[in-house]
């Protein structure tokens, strides 16, 4: 039975989260991370990917840092690389992992890698414990919004993957600001309900049930 857990940022080590989430993570070995969601501008060859999500390298070890607090060691994380790895290689990936790790960063060129890899049905299919921060999060769902922001100047609606199957949109970095507002007031013709997630919050999502940690709240049409 896979737990779905959804994240703002990658504070799930923190006192309002480590009870809950602790549960659900402690006693797994295998961590699979797809890290599909960086910038053209910061990843764009082998060689740049190696720079960032390499053992020592900055998102590596960001990553791997709330887990440690739960007894996981470096040499049990794998990497996706959307550059060498094939969709057999990662079709072998998700059936081997025990955790699979989204990450934060682009939503929508997330998605667009996981189609270019003709990977989605693979990834809805995996039963094991699903983390996914911010962006993770969001593409976990049947479908998705963007609220404008700098990096996105228009609001929009993308197909997600489908793997917490509710009726529900998911808000993330939620700090009542006008954009998110005008954003959630969009979302009433997409969802019949929506998650807000602020910086100090997270969800778990296992067997068609919702748990709220930290500030997390659900917004009911």
């Amino acid at each position: 039975m896979r737990t779905n857990i959804l994240l703002s940022k990658l504070n799930f080590d923190a006192n309002w989260a480590k009870t809950a989430i602790g549960e659900e993570l402690v006693g797994h070995k295998k961590v699979l991370v797809m890290p599909f969601s960086y910038w053209d501008s910061e990843v764009y060859d082998l060689d740049s990917w190696n720079n960032v999500y390499r053992p020592n390298r900055k998102y590596f070890e960001e990553i791997y840092a709330p887990f440690s607090s739960y007894g996981y060691e470096r040499n049990q994380f794998k990497y996706i690389n959307f550059f060498c790895d094939s969709q057999d290689d990662i079709k072998k990936d998700l059936l081997d992992a025990e955790v699979l790790f989204l990450t934060g960063g682009a939503p929508d060129l997330f998605m667009e890698r996981i189609m270019a890899k003709g990977i989605l049905p693979y990834i809805k299919s995996f039963d094991g414990v699903v983390v996914g921060c911010s962006a993770g999060a969001m593409i976990q769902f049947d479908k998705f919004h963007i609220t404008p922001g700098p990096l996105y100047p228009d609001y929009k609606v993308i197909n997600g993957i489908g793997m917490v199957d509710m009726d529900m949109g998911i808000e993330v970095h939620y700090a009542s600001t006008v954009a998110q507002l005008e954003s959630i007031e969009k979302t009433k013709t997409e969802y019949s309900s929506l998650l807000l997630l602020d910086n100090e919050s997270a969800s778990i999502v296992k067997d068609d049930k919702i748990q709220l940690l930290g500030n997390a709240k659900i917004i009911k049409r």
